[in-house]
């Protein structure tokens, strides 16, 4: 399955604070779908939730004994998202109260004694009958780039950084964002002589007030026009929800048309599996050595146990064409297309790191950023300049001739 098609996968909000609520319609749902939680109490946050996911669906959970004032919230619901269908999770079944819910703008309804199946069935029917609300919420959103590699290294952020501003440069009318989330922390902030008072984490936090304003004036950003926000370094992953994930990554690909996301050296674990799968291209960050094929491996396999369908593309780093084993090797053994290999230049990287300058601006014509630019314009869609310029001369033949 293609990341796109990943991407089709619709999004549930269930509005609720009941964990047994909250474990019996996971199970339900299944594959159906992915499932956010969006606590009652907040009308203005489950907005939010449901805009930043474009949710195909809301379920709302009416507990017993407290039936008023979650049909007042099915009434604010359906008057500010008119088309968006509306199903209740009630503990119990009474005529009277059924007509309530259908009036306050459910579409349906459901009960703790309805099976698995018949929840499946239920969300099916559902989405197949407003199957245009998906076209009309439906909002062009930016792309998501994730690097992944089993063992902590600064390499990664090397080749993200880079990587964003080759995006930035081949595509300036597009907004970029560097997300650095990976080990060490903020190594992008570091290469770049940056100072920033705003992680990741604080994204998080500001996840209710988020707007074009805040990232203008709390991101971090180099010259070139490329904006980064890291992972701060006494910061962990550790007391961030998969809500706050799922949201954060859709808020930035809002506002953001690609967003490089280093995710190298971190644990495997629900974390690292939740930005993974949002990702609309993942490539696995390989070095030309038994250690790093073997970790990777093992990395590689939790990401396909989790999800099977994720494509992975492979990235060969400080490659050495008389070394073995070969770019192609490596590929056949972790069971990957190549995608593909990045010389050493050991020493332009080496300045880099201690100089606050980039490649691209002290050596363009370093075959590391020559390869790493080469990678974007792919990315992008645009064709080598060996090929441009092939063309050139076949159609300057042709008028010639004719």
């Amino acid at each position: 399955m293609s990341a796109e098609a990943r991407h089709i996968r619709p999004a549930f909000v269930l509005i609720t604070d009941n964990e047994s609520v909250t474990r019996r319609l996971n199970d339900s749902i299944g594959d159906e779908g992915d499932l956010l939680i969006a606590e009652p109490s907040s009308l203005e946050r489950i907005l939010q939730i449901i805009d930043s996911v474009s949710a195909m669906l809301a379920i709302i959970h009416i507990p017993v004994g407290n039936h008023a004032s979650h049909l007042d919230l099915i009434e604010e619901l359906h008057a500010s998202k008119p088309l968006l269908p509306l199903l209740v999770f009630t503990e119990s079944w009474d005529s009277d109260m059924v007509l309530e819910i259908m009036r306050s703008g459910a579409c349906d309804l459901i009960t703790k004694e309805s099976s698995r199946d018949e929840i499946r069935d239920r969300l099916r029917r559902i989405m197949k009958k407003t199957a245009h609300y998906a076209t009309i919420r439906d909002k062009p959103r930016g792309k998501i780039i994730g690097i992944v590699s089993a063992r902590p290294d600064a390499d990664s952020a090397i080749l993200c950084l880079h990587l964003g501003l080759a995006l930035r440069q081949h595509s300036p009318e597009s907004k970029t964002l560097l997300l650095d989330l990976g080990i060490p922390e903020a190594d992008s902030l570091s290469f770049l002589d940056l100072q920033a008072s705003y992680s990741f984490v604080d994204a998080v936090r500001s996840i209710r007030r988020f707007d074009e304003t805040l990232i203008e004036t709390a991101f971090a950003k180099h010259h070139s026009g490329l904006a980064l926000l890291a992972m701060a370094e006494e910061s962990t992953a550790d007391d961030i929800t998969a809500n706050d994930v799922i949201v954060l990554l859709n808020i930035l690909r809002s506002y953001f048309q690609y967003v490089v996301v280093n995710l190298s050296g971190l644990p495997k674990s629900q974390f690292l599996q939740l930005t993974t799968v949002h990702a609309d291209q993942l490539f696995l960050l390989c070095e030309q050595t038994v250690p790093s094929c073997r970790s990777n491996k093992k990395l590689m396999d939790f990401l396909l146990k989790n999800q099977p369908d994720c494509p992975i593309e492979l990235i060969v780093d400080r490659y050495l064409d008389k070394q073995e084993p070969s770019g192609a090797e490596i590929a056949e053994r972790l069971g990957l297309p190549l995608r593909t290999i990045l010389p050493s230049s050991g020493l332009a990287r080496l300045y880099m790191k201690n100089s606050g300058r980039t490649l691209f601006e002290f050596a363009p014509q370093d075959k590391y950023a020559q390869a790493i630019e080469q990678f974007a314009k792919s990315l992008l869609g645009l064709k080598p300049l060996a090929e441009r310029r092939s063309w050139l001369s076949f159609f300057t033949s042709f008028l010639q001739k004719h």
